[in-house]
């Protein structure tokens, strides 16, 4: 005797959000608009709650939005399990449910951590991404991808969990240091070769006007970052084809990150790895030497330099990257790079380990 019960969950869900890009922007009136229930936790780092608390304090207190802070220590370091975990409780404690919101307010790890707890906390809560760094406004607050880092590598946990609204304001990097706003021009470069030559020749005439963050620089600047990031992640949200093409410098960057022990900052390491991946397509013949010298010009004018690294500990750490594709388990991964052509346009190719060993 057989029997078979069925449960049908084929449905249509719209992930779909907006990304507003503007300047000196009231925060309360564009949260209010989305019409939730009136219960905030803004989840941020110490750093940026000090810049930032009496503006929050003043906007939402004006339009009667209930919220309460929750802080974390600033940097990568706190981008592990027992921070979300730490956070995850202290929701619990203050009464939050799973008919409250987040707001991740701050950078790339402050949108990683919050979005990552929106996606599990009472099974999945909705949350707004309000990115305060240039890399957080050009990158890791549009796509959906939130994660927490491991001991073997980065964000090898987490989710792709879609925000209900990113918010821009440019204000926000007035406050931005140099360094930290370099590593956001490191993936707007990176945008720039891997999807549009004519944005990247934008770049190119307007250093003085980005590096003096003329504000009309800076919204086409973001605007169009997001226009390439946005288009990518319509064809391919959850990364199965195309959307590999933004991992363009990740795969190594990445493992340098964790070679230096996250004391090299994320966009300084994706530099490293984007100067590092063009010089393997021009070695294969791919990337031409004058396209390669543009490519060094432009990311060195942001701070961009190679940096020293064990090749042996690099090799070990991208044998472990999330990205890789195994045949079956237990054979050695296939290693894909995403490697520039010319600039506006890159391919994908699957490298075994043997075959980095002389390229890294």
């Amino acid at each position: 005797m057989k029997k078979i019960v069925n449960i049908k969950l084929k449905k249509k869900i719209d992930h779909s959000y907006p990304v507003l890009i503007s300047s000196d922007i009231n925060l309360a009136k564009e949260i209010k608009k989305l019409k939730l229930n009136n219960n905030y936790a803004v989840i941020t780092d110490d750093t940026v709650f000090k810049l930032y608390k009496e503006r929050i304090d003043q906007q939402f207190s004006k339009e009667g939005l209930n919220y309460k802070f929750i802080l974390f220590k600033h940097g990568e370091k706190s981008k592990k399990l027992k921070v979300f975990q730490k956070i995850s409780e202290e929701m619990l404690r203050l009464g939050f449910d799973r008919k409250s919101s987040i707001i991740a307010f701050g950078g790339g790890v402050a949108g990683d951590i919050a979005g990552y707890i929106a996606g599990t906390f009472m099974r999945g809560i909705p949350f707004i991404q309000v990115p305060t760094t240039l890399l957080a406004q050009v990158d890791s607050s549009i796509g959906g991808k939130v994660a927490v880092d491991l001991k073997y590598g980065k964000n090898t946990t987490g989710l792709f969990y879609q925000p209900l609204k990113v918010i821009i304001d440019i204000d926000f990097l007035k406050s931005l240091p140099d360094i930290e706003f370099n590593h956001g021009m490191v993936e707007i470069i990176k945008h720039g070769i891997i999807r549009d030559a004519k944005y990247f020749k934008f770049i190119e005439n307007n250093i003085l006007g980005i590096k003096k963050r003329a504000p009309k620089v800076l919204i086409s600047l973001i605007y169009q970052s997001c226009l390439i990031k946005g288009d990518v992640v319509q064809k391919d949200e959850k990364e199965k084809d195309l959307r590999r093409i933004l991992n363009f410098g990740h795969t190594i960057g990445h493992g340098i990150e964790v070679i230096k022990n996250y004391r090299l900052k994320h966009g300084q390491a994706v530099g490293c790895g984007i100067l590092k991946e063009s010089e393997i397509s021009h070695k294969l013949g791919y990337l031409s030497k004058t396209d390669i010298m543009r490519i060094v010009q432009i990311i060195t004018k942001f701070g961009v330099k190679h940096v020293k690294y064990n090749k042996k500990r690099l090799l070990n750490i991208i044998k472990n990257d999330k990205k890789n594709l195994r045949i079956k388990p237990g054979l050695e991964p296939a290693i894909p790079l995403v490697l520039p052509k010319k600039i506006g346009k890159v391919m994908i190719r699957n490298f075994s380990l043997d075959e980095l060993k002389g390229l890294v």
